[in-house]
């Protein structure tokens, strides 16, 4: 292999298995590597960007937001987190993932006691009522297509409580979510459906701001920021749009395609699930198996504020630069045969939830906790699982590069 062979712009490249013979190959070859422009891809602007592979790169330059942006740098008039930079329009200094401390500070507060351990507690038996019920609706079957029927499931409505989402309407805000990441529709459906949420976001907290419940988007709803001059006043309406729809995506996609991948993880490598039944305590380090494993996110973008050298190379103030979290999560350097799925893996210091620093994972003890209660209660109702059809990911497309997710994965099974 070349670096010439390798295009990341190549999106159907990330429709099937992940291409993890180029990030072994940029590991050990060219760990800073700068991807030349492609011009036929216009997502890219005619730019080229800087691909950080290894995990001690990834993590340094996670933590040093006065370097990488997740805004804008200099001679940028726009920034974000994604290569595409269409993408990036919405929410440069608005939305928290796109915004760098100390205002990002400010906006993960307001939301924080949501997503503390005591709350994530409170949701625990809420979670494991639906999974029982879940998997009630599919065990006498003997099969179901899991992504629909449980992965997709338990984040929604968990997610759903969270925002105070009323029950009939969470259908409604799950196709909207799915819709807004969907390069296959138009981009017109796309733009109608991240607009039709918008709405709803904004008519939802003028509800909440007059008749407040206890749930995070009443506490959101009723924040207030402080400005520069030491003034305060409340979000407003595309800020509290911004907020829905980072919760309402971040909360329920990213949790349901790491359930779906760990699953066929298991299907895979049966002999590891075996140990699971053999031995519950197991549960929570497979669980942080299935996230390294998975890679849920598999990259976030920045942009340099000032120049800086990585391994000797020279990356410019205003430069792109991309952080693979998928691939730090293969790093020969850190894991033990990385691609081994191991259950007892021990350290499993990943990447699944970034790498620390202020854009830490808001949700990561929450999706923990999801992951472990689904997967007792599979552990307890189910039994010699197997794949019944094709297993789809979702549509070659941006979305695809930036978060590994599946479409479909039908499984036939005994019932315990």
């Amino acid at each position: 292999m070349q670096l010439e062979d390798i295009d990341f712009t190549k999106l159907a490249q990330f429709g099937g298995d992940m291409p993890d013979h180029w990030f072994t190959f940029l590991r050990r070859e060219a760990p800073v590597w700068f991807h030349p422009p492609v011009e036929a891809a216009a997502e890219l602007g005619g730019e080229g960007f800087w691909v950080l592979s290894r995990h001690e790169d990834i993590f340094a330059a996670n933590r040093d937001h006065r370097t990488f942006s997740a805004e804008t740098g200099p001679g940028r008039d726009r920034g974000g987190i994604m290569i595409r930079d269409v993408e990036a329009k919405f929410g440069v200094g608005e939305n928290m993932i796109m915004t760098d401390p100390p205002r990002q500070q400010q906006l993960r507060q307001l939301v924080n006691l949501g997503f503390s351990p005591r709350g994530v507690r409170r949701l625990e038996e809420l979670c494991r009522e639906l999974a029982r019920e879940l998997f009630d609706r599919v065990v006498a079957r003997g099969e179901c297509e899991f992504v629909s029927e449980i992965a997709a499931e338990v984040p929604l409505q968990v997610i759903a409580e969270i925002l105070g989402v009323p029950p009939d309407d969470r259908r409604q805000v799950f196709t909207w979510t799915n819709q807004a990441l969907d390069d296959s529709l138009a981009e017109g459906q796309r733009l109608t459906a991240i607009s039709e949420m918008w709405g709803y976001a904004i008519r939802l907290g003028g509800e909440r701001r007059a008749h407040p419940t206890d749930d995070v988007y009443s506490r959101i709803a009723h924040a207030e920021l402080r400005e520069d001059d030491g003034t305060a006043r409340r979000l407003s309406d595309i800020e509290l749009a911004h907020f829905f729809q980072l919760i309402a995506t971040g909360g329920s996609e990213t949790t349901r395609n790491a359930i779906s991948g760990g699953l066929l993880a298991f299907v895979e490598n049966p002999e590891q699930l075996e140990l699971l039944r053999r031995d519950r305590s197991l549960l929570p380090g497979a669980v942080e198996e299935i996230l390294r494993w998975t890679s849920p996110v598999n990259y976030f973008r920045r942009t340099a504020k000032r120049d800086v050298e990585v391994r000797g190379r020279t990356i410019r103030a205003g430069d792109k630069v991309s952080l693979w979290y998928c691939s730090a999560n293969r790093d020969e350097e850190v894991y033990a045969e990385p691609f081994r799925f191991d259950v007892k893996r021990s350290p499993n210091d990943h990447f699944a939830f970034g790498a620390g620093g202020a854009h830490y994972c808001l949700g990561a003890n929450l999706a923990k906790m999801e992951i472990e209660v689904v997967y007792d209660e599979l552990l307890r109702r189910i039994d010699e699982i197997e794949v019944s059809g094709p297993v789809t990911r979702f549509c070659p497309a941006w979305y695809l590069n930036v978060f590994g997710g599946y479409q479909s994965l039908p499984i036939r099974f005994r019932a315990r």
